[in-house]
């Protein structure tokens, strides 16, 4: 089951991932020709998801997670800025932040720090409520359904520009994306259809088949989308390798370089342009009031404006700090009340409790049949069988003797002085007290702990 709630959250990951990738690389080589980083990418993803995994539902401020969530979106905007524009630093290095401070461009250079800043956001928010959200059917069907949607209108937008307006998108990783998009949402849809505990049995003669073949259609779907969602890192890694291979093997490289392209026949390698940056932004127009009344109207205006906002602002403000210092709500199925001074006393008087049970009997021995028959009960959930809450005590015995034929005497002597004492309301005389002392010792031989060792690698309940 555990295997299957991860098999379930690493698709639906990847779903999620897939479609967020394709618009992200879109929208970057669009505007400016230049391929959206897909490992930084991924990071982002990846520590917002495990960031809100851990302060979910453990009961913290507001304002504390808050702070850890603009911790981790600034992380999120360093690792695309240092990438796109000072790729050349080391992340590290504290040189490159100083620079970006200095930073003094035109109206687009701003333009592409504020979309990197954007993307940095968005995606960080995807990562945050992917953690948040339930691996319920409906979930999962509507997630796929949006990312659908997304993909659509992806390349809606692609043919509108190409057939309208002539514009050519040079970007292939939203194609690629499609595949693993729907590798992994179909096969995250299949887990949480199929979240029943209920044991499933095969036909007779069909069960290896069975097996195999599921085994080969989870492999088959999680290994293409896998391949095709890496495929930009790989060929990211590709265009090093071949630079790198370039560059040591220079006198080898016109016949390295025919045998490539006879191996392979494919599109030739290109580069990308630096940095051609498109200009945006229009000039706005200025209008001067003119006459009198204009202006008296304008600073009455501008005066009630003033005063409305400043009431809005100051209730806004109140409601702000009041939710950031409340808490949130707690997860009482994934954390319990273990903190507190109560529980931790709790816990100590019964274990104290037990100990002393265990001390007393050991010095007295048993007085009551109820107490023998609880030992038994006990010994059996130690041998490997534990008491079913629909058994009752002669069923239990019944089990209990099918178990251990051997022990059979022993077990039934016990039986029969808890059900003479408790439902016969019999007191029981020396004689049968005694034999059912006998019969306790006698299961607590240690000539039978093989037996009861076996029992536990037995299949039988």
């Amino acid at each position: 089951m555990a295997n299957r709630r991860a098999l379930s959250f690493i698709c639906r990951a990847g779903m999620e991932f897939s479609w967020l990738l394709a618009w992200g690389n879109f929208v970057m080589v669009a505007l400016y020709h230049k391929p959206f980083p897909p490992a930084e990418g991924l990071c982002i993803f990846t520590a917002a998801v495990a960031l809100t995994s851990i302060h979910k539902g453990r009961n913290w401020r507001i304002v504390t997670v808050l702070f850890l969530q603009f911790m981790g979106t600034a992380f999120a905007a360093s690792m695309l800025v240092h990438s796109f524009i000072y790729s050349s630093y080391r992340y590290l290095d504290y040189t490159w932040v100083l620079e970006c401070f200095r930073w003094s461009q035109g109206i687009p250079e701003w333009f592409f720090l504020i979309l990197i800043l954007f993307l940095a956001v968005v995606y960080w928010l995807a990562g945050m409520r992917f953690a948040g959200r339930s691996g319920e059917y409906s979930s999962v069907c509507g997630r796929f359904d949006l990312g659908l949607a997304a993909l659509f209108l992806l390349f809606l937008i692609k043919f509108m520009a190409f057939f309208k307006g002539g514009v050519v998108i040079q970007e292939s990783v939203s194609t690629i994306m499609v595949f693993p998009f729907f590798c992994f949402g179909l096969t995250a849809i299949g887990l949480a259809r199929n979240r029943s505990d209920a044991k499933r049995e095969f036909l007779t003669g069909y069960r290896g088949i069975g097996m195999i073949l599921s085994f080969v259609a989870v492999v088959l779907l999680i290994g293409t989308a896998g391949v095709t969602l890496l495929l930009p890192f790989l060929t990211k890694a590709a265009e090093v390798g071949y630079t790198l291979m370039q560059k040591t093997a220079e006198p080898l490289s016109p016949i390295l370089i025919a045998i490539l392209r006879f191996l392979f026949v494919g599109r030739s390698l290109r580069q990308e342009p630096s940095s051609p940056y498109r200009g945006l932004g229009a000039h706005p127009e200025s209008s001067e009031p003119s006459g009198f009344l204009s202006m008296v109207l304008g600073w009455g205006f501008l005066g009630f404006a003033v005063i409305f906002f400043a009431v809005v602002f100051g209730v806004v403000l109140w409601f702000l700090v009041k939710w950031l210092f409340s808490r949130t709500d707690r997860d009482r199925t994934r954390f319990s009340q273990r903190n507190g001074l109560l529980w931790w006393m709790a816990r100590l008087r019964a274990i104290l409790y037990l100990l002393w049970e265990k001390i007393r009997l050991r010095l007295t021995g048993f007085r009551e049949a109820v107490q023998l028959y609880r030992a038994l009960v006990r010994w059996g959930r130690h041998s490997g069988l534990p008491r079913s809450a629909t058994d009752t005590p002669l069923e239990y015995g019944l089990r209990l003797t099918n178990r251990f034929p051997a022990l059979g005497t022993e077990i039934d002597a016990i039986i029969n002085a808890f059900n003479l004492e408790v439902y016969g309301g019999t007191l029981l005389t020396g004689r049968q007290w005694t034999d059912a002392r006998r019969a306790w010792r006698s299961l607590c031989n240690p000539l039978h702990w093989p037996s009861r060792l076996k029992s536990w690698f037995s299949g039988k309940q």
